[in-house]
């Protein structure tokens, strides 16, 4: 199999009865590695019957390209009828609970819809989301809905809607970057600073475009502040993005304008008035 490097052995075994539970399956994996994603010590179980099983996955840790470590790593949940219900939950070194998210799935004829549970834990901290929240994916079209979709922790807000199919718009309030940037680095801070503005994404399951203005203040990468960034994108395609940043703060002024194409040459404008080479 390409990109199989490491697979140990395994044990598997089914059981499926005229009693309850009807099925039981158990599958054991010591190591795998596959593409540079190295897991230890899967422990997987489903158990139920044809109309309700339930599952859970059991890793020690799982990292990715010796960089992105997420530790210890739980996966679980359950299926009613057509809806199913998932729970990933990441632990830290000593074993606290670090990332809770949880959802539930509904397949409806030619529509997917996505509900995010009212509590949620990124690095430690509980935010909250209306219970009225829902993701809509239309297969027909295709189409994109987004409804009250909020989460929100204190003065720290991360916001999605659609004002009409297939045209959303995220917004950030006070949303620091560490929440993110912790689900990859769980052990340390790799990623800092507070993020302020909207993304507005047209088009969204078709021809993607952007318009984007966002502050990030205090940005810093691994503890240390690197400058105050501006930034304003936008595009009415998917090829060709129109950038306006402005560097600010910690030693530095500079500003970048000018368009970026995919596949296609850099027309960017730099000034730079001062930029300390530790920010780059």
């Amino acid at each position: 199999v390409n990109g199989l490097t490491a697979l140990s052995p395994f044990t598997a075994s089914l059981l499926y009865r005229d009693a309850s539970p009807e099925l039981l399956v158990n599958f054991d994996l010591e190591e795998v590695e596959y593409a540079g994603l190295v897991a230890h010590d899967l422990d997987f179980q489903v158990i139920g019957d044809t109309a309700d099983l339930a599952y859970e996955a059991h890793w020690s840790d799982i990292e990715f390209a010796e960089q992105f470590a997420l530790g210890r790593t739980t996966l679980s949940g359950e299926t009613t009828g057509e809806a199913v219900t998932l729970e990933l939950q990441l632990f830290s070194e000593n074993d606290s609970l670090r990332h809770y998210l949880g959802l539930l799935v509904d397949p409806e004829s030619d529509t997917l819809s996505v509900k995010l549970d009212p509590e949620q834990i990124l690095n430690f901290e509980t935010w909250t989301v209306p219970v009225d929240n829902e993701i809509l994916v239309a297969m027909a079209g295709p189409a994109l809905i987004v409804n009250n979709l909020v989460l929100r922790n204190g003065e720290q807000v991360l916001a999605a809607k659609t004002d009409e199919p297939n045209n959303a718009i995220v917004r950030f309030e006070d949303f620091r970057l560490n929440t993110p940037s912790r689900l990859l680095y769980s052990e340390k801070e790799f990623l800092g600073g507070t993020v302020n503005g909207t993304v507005e994404l047209d088009n969204v399951l078709t021809n993607l475009g952007i318009q984007s203005d966002l502050k990030i203040d205090n940005f810093k990468y691994e503890g240390v502040k690197v400058a105050d960034i501006q930034a304003r994108v936008n595009s009415s395609d998917e090829q060709t993005y129109n950038v306006d940043v402005d560097i600010s703060d910690a030693g530095n002024d500079a500003s970048i304008t000018g368009a970026v194409v995919l596949d296609g040459p850099l027309d960017l404008n730099v000034d730079l008035t001062k930029l300390q080479m530790s920010s780059v």
